[in-house]
């Protein structure tokens, strides 16, 4: 985020909402991503990559509120992101003004007057479309659309330029890609495939789900896990649990308190375990520094817990003993396809909702992008596909 020094000469540079409340610096601030974020950037890796330590650092966690556009407070019409939109249209449309105006059923739109839409968008029409956005209301899924492919692009820009500052050497890892936590068009995380597809991101993190985190939950996985296996990606499950040592109020009200020793040891190996299970890292934290885990006992267990980590790694380095991981059942999710979807409900219910039941059904699940089938690598072995949200299928 840009010091308030920058802040007070851009101002078109800040998110603006229509309400006249601002915040932080605009995803489509070209302003401040390309020409002050990736040279500052730049500079601190090569410091770090040069200094005295540098044998001691793994790698670089790119992090801006966890790339998530804030919920509830609409659109950015910022006059940053009125001219990036507008840029992405040119691009979408091929320059082609006619194309614009056949898709938006609007014959006075251009690429110079086209504007971020109203929000909340406006009922749907004809009368009963209220699940998805019309043919005449194509305008909204497009910003929906834009609005992911932004946050990917200066993800993509960001981790270029740590990969290049480092020779290469340094890992860089983000958390992206919440596409089973976050049933909505307007999140910034529905551009993934985009994301695993770049050289230059290594590690993505997420916390475990929310919906699914007291003894007896099933811990589901907010994001496609498969897909950034298949990308050849490490996901790293961040176990955030509000152990029994918690006290006090913290902001994560939906993070429940577990309140007993024995259930603090339960939850934090059904963790461990559905790591295990999906092939992912994972990693312990005391989210607000409340002192979580701050309980000799506590360390000795998540020891053992890692002690089994590293014999099962062991274990599959041997080719006579490796784990077949590939899954009985393939659950295809098409990111592509939340941008049409007008209520949020409905999401909710297809992907969200059966993320539970799939877990616990005692099959090898594995979660996918529906880009992913045409992947040369895609896995033989389902013998089952599940496709959750098809609205689209392309040839």
């Amino acid at each position: 985020s840009p010091p308030s020094s920058w802040t007070r000469t851009h101002a078109d540079q800040m998110t603006l909402y229509r309400s006249g409340e601002t915040g932080d610096v605009s995803l489509a601030s070209e302003a401040f991503w390309e020409d002050e974020a990736d040279p500052a950037l730049r500079f601190a890796v090569e410091h770090v990559a040069q200094g005295p330590h540098a044998h001691r650092v793994l790698g670089f966690y790119l992090e801006h509120g966890e790339w998530l556009y804030e919920k509830g407070v609409g659109y950015d019409v910022s006059p940053a992101n009125g001219a990036g939109f507008r840029k992405w249209l040119r691009q979408r449309y091929r320059n082609s003004v006619v194309h614009l105006q056949a898709a938006w059923h609007d014959g006075a739109a251009t690429f110079d007057n086209a504007a971020v839409p109203d929000w909340p968008p406006p009922p749907g029409f004809p009368p009963g479309a209220n699940q998805f956005f019309s043919a005449r209301e194509r305008r909204w899924s497009d910003f929906h659309e834009y609005s992911s492919d932004i946050v990917a692009q200066v993800i993509l820009r960001l981790a270029k330029a740590a990969k290049e500052a480092s020779g290469g050497r340094s890992a860089v890892a983000v958390s992206y890609g919440y596409t089973l936590e976050l049933p909505r068009a307007y999140t910034g995380h529905l551009a993934l495939g985009t994301v695993l597809a770049s050289p230059h991101v290594d590690i993505l993190t997420g916390p475990i789900s929310y919906s699914g985190r007291m003894p007896g939950g099933s811990a589901p996985p907010p994001a496609p896990l498969a897909s950034v296996t298949l990308a050849g990606k490490l996901w790293i499950a961040e176990d955030d649990t509000k152990t029994y040592l918690a006290s006090g109020q913290t902001p994560d009200g939906y993070n429940a308190h577990v309140a007993s020793v024995d259930g603090t040891r339960a939850v934090h190996a059904r963790n461990f375990a559905a790591a295990v299970a999906h092939g992912t890292g994972i990693s312990w934290m005391d989210l607000w520094g409340e002192g979580w885990l701050d309980d000799r006992e506590t360390w000795r267990f998540l020891g053992g817990l890692r002690e089994i980590m590293e014999q099962l790694a062991t274990r599959r380095r041997n080719p006579r003993t490796k784990a077949n991981a590939d899954p009985d059942v393939a659950v295809i999710v098409d990111e592509r396809a939340f941008f049409d979807v007008r209520n949020e409900a409905l999401l909710d219910h297809l992907i969200s909702a059966q993320r539970d039941a799939l877990v616990r059904s005692g099959a090898r699940i594995g979660f996918f992008l529906q880009s992913d089938l045409a992947r040369k690598n895609f896995p033989t072995s389902p013998k089952l596909l599940i496709f959750l949200n098809a609205f689209h299928l392309d040839p």
